[in-house]
């Protein structure tokens, strides 16, 4: 019996404190529980909660970012010290499923009632895999007590979108490039030689004879009509000097490596990267091409240079760039793709 009027003595003493904390007397309030040494210490802890997890809409690879987060005491005494881990976290579209902490923060004791927003400046690993991902910010108490476990973590409500960088070399004069990644947002026929102020754009493409021939589009040309770019074509553009183009965007989905040649000429790129050895040689052999031509610098404007088997240097491919190769037939490839 005693045992039993002793926990509703405490029962009701809880009721009178959270009357008093609810009527804003919580000096009064937290004197009762400092007088009551034999309540639960649960009514005396603190409650940290995350609230407000702003993040950019998209970063690339290597970038720094800033992330604004509030963290709140609802509890009824101060927090100990603890820490803020922030992370990314994948949405279900990406690949990969596991968080990625990019950072874990220091903070100071949180009086009851109190509320810390703070910026954390973090970097995006290398190895982050682009795609989609919410900013995670959760409490690591350190040890410490907290009133309730289940709001000590938060997330920012917007997407983030990781993307990785790439750069296209381009010397002055022709040259002949290939996009290594996605661009996004999506780039056309004219977006990209805007980007590189060519007067045109040139690609290989199957004409009504089913063999390849070369389609230029003038730029700003009334009438012309831009096309899609792929990953795995080669593309035609005037650079007015030598200069590097940033191109941000996501890997080429796999579905790429498969490219159709038509019989006489074209011009194929590596959308996933080119294996370290692959050679042009290498390329001869994959086609069943003659030969292979690229476009050089030579002083101030681009040439054509053909590998011949037995006859020439065998260069190494390198991604970024197109490759100009004539087959007897039709045929499917299968590229390969690099580290």
């Amino acid at each position: 019996m005693g045992g039993w009027t002793s926990d509703f003595r405490e029962l009701m003493l809880g009721m009178n404190i959270l009357r008093s904390w609810r009527a804003c007397d919580r000096g009064a309030a937290l004197g009762a529980l400092l007088l009551v040494g034999s309540l639960d210490p649960v009514w005396a802890q603190p409650d940290l909660q995350v609230r407000n997890v702003v993040s950019p809409s998209s970063a690339s690879v290597g970038q720094s970012i800033a992330i604004q987060s509030e963290i709140f005491n609802g509890g009824l005494t101060a927090s100990l010290p603890h820490q803020l881990v922030l992370s990314l976290r994948p949405e279900l579209a990406t690949s990969s499923g596991q968080d990625i902490v990019l950072a874990r923060a220091d903070r100071a004791l949180l009086p009851a009632s109190a509320s810390a927003v703070s910026t954390s400046v973090v970097i995006v690993p290398g190895t982050v895999t682009a795609g989609n991902y919410r900013v995670a910010a959760t409490i690591d108490l350190l040890g410490g007590l907290d009133l309730d476990l289940t709001n000590n973590a938060g997330m920012s409500p917007t997407t983030l979108t990781v993307l990785i960088e790439a750069l296209i070399s381009l010397h002055r004069g022709l040259n002949l490039v290939a996009l290594p990644i996605q661009p996004e947002p999506p780039r056309d026929s004219a977006d990209f030689a805007a980007d590189v102020g060519s007067p045109y754009i040139a690609r290989f493409v199957t004409g009504p004879d089913g063999r390849g021939r070369l389609q230029t589009q003038v730029r700003g040309l009334t009438g012309e009509v831009p096309f899609p770019l792929e990953g795995n074509r080669g593309y035609f553009v005037m650079a007015q000097s030598a200069t590097t183009l940033a191109v941000r965007g996501r890997p080429w989905p796999r579905s790429a490596l498969t490219v159709t040649l038509p019989a006489g000429l074209s011009a194929i790129a590596f959308p996933r990267g080119v294996p370290a050895s692959f050679t042009t040689s290498s390329l001869v052999e994959l086609t069943g091409s003659s030969k292979v031509t690229r476009v050089v610098s030579a002083g101030s404007r681009g040439q054509l240079d053909s590998y011949v088997p037995n006859l020439t240097p065998d260069p190494v491919l390198e991604a970024g760039k197109g490759y100009i190769v004539s087959v007897g037939t039709p045929r499917a490839l299968t590229l390969p793709e690099g580290p």
